[in-house]
């Protein structure tokens, strides 16, 4: 060991330093990593794309002359430049390792021992001190110089797994929440979005959905089917089969219980839109991020909308160093054409003590952010900011405040003078500007019925309002391909030029964390357009009538 200490100190003087080792939250060290480890390391080449911001404002933009005129694969790439791969292909040959393309990327596996050795580091295991999930990490990780100038980073080094969500998940209605917990399914669900009964899917291939996981969550489909008998009457034989599977180990059965929710959820309620489900192994987040959304760039006829139930309330620094690189490929995305719907967050306004934080990758602005709502006193007609755990929400410190959502977002802050956090933990962009805001719009998030090994269980979280908003999606997406219209695609600037088309949520806020235990700082709801709901839930009639347009 004492010889790998000496060769990395001598090797740093003439390499680069390209990573600084982060000091995630809740994780600490607990020793050496074995010197056999297999450490998977992908390094992705510099992009210029000078054009896609523009672009996808042109086809994002209700009115303009090229409004979800979206780019083709072949369009997109011709607007990107991606830096040669040579240098990082011979720095792998020296020591041994071969690399292989993908996309932006160059992927790698060796050794513990090859990997101090080519970065000039340390390898540890670190311990998440909540759940117990163990990960290695290097310490500041170092290239020569030729090959630091083609890369806007290396995953596999640094980053954290997701953790497992504490989930609220029961067989019986909880004594705790009286007034507002209880049992709802897809019924429900679009009957307070006003789905008509007749409302279904075309089962065209080109407007399908897809439900992505990670931490190796894994979906039953023993249970999706007992949940289209028990809970989805109208359905029709075949709509509770998956149409594709895609990622290692995606057509395998398990009882991850977030998967569960995500897949009988966007199906339940978009019966007859074709489904796929996508599964990441359980690497770190920021690596299995960039592997999706390189899937999807590089797929042929990908999914038009995703729902995404992952993201976490901390600096973004800390767990995904590269997200710069990530959001790029979020742009990418975008001018295909695909809707990326995340969720906001569990955490309310993150407070963690000493700051507030939004939900990553739920605040990029290249995807819409989801909230969480309840009805209020089992109402069925009224719907408040969720009171079980927080609905995330926030302002980021890495993305600036976009322009086709400032006029709103200035206005909720006029009107809530006086009630905002202290500016001392309020993120600002750069120091100087709001960041981008979120959530962007809401949806139902408590008593969700899933099925479960054979049994109902009760399910909430923004992880169950981001299926059900992206399978509304999907239903217009459907009635647009019936009409020979092109999908929604990347959909904020809709969103925010069309406000009348959601129900405003006035009550409540986000000063709960994921418990249901109140913090002292947050965002209030508010008439109009909040942090906690957004502009609020769908009128699925309404929605689609704008679509239409």
């Amino acid at each position: 060991m004492k010889a790998i200490l000496a060769f990395a100190l001598c090797a740093a003087t003439s390499a680069t330093l390209l990573h600084v080792a982060p000091k995630p939250v809740g994780w600490s060290t607990t020793g050496a990593a074995d010197s056999s480890r297999v450490v998977k390391v992908m390094f992705s080449l510099k992009k210029d794309m000078p054009h896609h911001d523009r672009q996808l404002e042109l086809r994002s933009t209700p009115g303009s002359p090229l409004y979800r005129q979206w780019l083709t694969k072949e369009e997109e790439a011709k607007l990107v430049t991606i830096a040669d791969a040579a240098p990082v292909h011979e720095f792998l040959a020296t020591h041994g390792v071969e690399g292989t393309n993908f996309v932006d990327v160059v992927k790698a596996e060796m050794d513990v021992t090859t990997a101090q050795k080519m970065f000039s580091t340390q390898i540890n295991m670190i311990k998440h001190e909540e759940s117990g999930t163990e990960w290695h990490q290097a310490g500041d990780v170092h290239v020569p110089a030729q090959v630091a100038d083609v890369l806007a980073g290396i995953y596999g080094l640094h980053g954290t797994p997701t953790t497992p969500k504490v989930r609220k998940t029961q067989n019986t209605l909880s004594p705790m929440f009286p007034e507002n917990e209880f049992p709802i399914g897809p019924t429900d669900i679009r009957a307070r979005y006003q789905v008509p009964t007749s409302t279904r899917g075309n089962g065209n291939t080109s407007v399908r959905q897809a439900v992505a996981e990670f931490q190796g969550q894994i979906q039953n489909s023993t249970d999706l089917s007992t949940f289209f008998t028990m809970y989805v009457p109208n359905a029709q034989s075949g709509d509770d089969q998956i149409y594709a599977f895609e990622g290692p180990g995606a057509n395998m059965t398990g009882d991850g219980v977030e998967a569960l929710l995500d897949i009988q959820y966007i199906m339940g309620n978009a019966p007859g839109v074709l489904t796929e489900f996508w599964a990441q192994k359980n690497v770190d987040f920021c690596s299995d991020l960039k592997v999706f959304f390189g899937t999807i760039i590089n797929a042929t006829n990908p999914p038009q909308v995703f729902s995404i139930s992952y993201g976490l309330q901390s600096d973004v620094t800390l767990f995904c160093q590269n997200y710069m690189d990530v959001d790029m490929d979020m742009k990418r995305v975008a001018n295909l054409g695909i809707t990326i719907i995340f969720a906001s967050g569990d955490s309310g306004s993150g407070y963690d003590g000493t700051n507030i934080w939004p939900s990553w990758p739920a605040s990029s602005p290249w995807v819409t952010a989801v909230g969480s709502t309840c009805f209020t006193n089992m109402s069925m007609v009224e719907e408040e900011s969720t009171i079980q755990f927080g609905s995330g929400s926030g302002f980021s410190a890495q993305f600036p405040l976009q322009t086709w959502q400032s006029g709103v977002v200035n206005s909720y802050l006029t009107s809530q003078q006086g009630m905002l956090p202290p500016s001392d933990l309020f993120h600002t962009y750069m120091g100087s500007m709001l960041g981008r805001a979120t959530a962007d719009v809401s949806a139902l998030g408590e008593g969700y019925e899933v099925i479960s090994q054979g049994s109902t269980v009760i399910v909430g979280g923004t992880s169950a309002a981001t299926p059900t908003f992206s399978s509304l999606i999907s239903l217009i997406n459907s009635a647009l391909n019936t009409a020979g219209s092109n999908p929604m695609g990347y959909l904020n600037p809709f969103i925010y030029n069309n406000a009348a088309s959601f129900m405003d949520v006035t009550l409540g806020s986000d000063k709960i964390d994921r418990g249901g235990d109140p913090v002292p700082y947050g965002f209030n709801t508010a008439p109009g357009w909040d942090p906690p709901s957004g502009f609020g839930t769908p009128n699925y009639a309404s929605l689609l009538a704008a679509a239409q347009q």
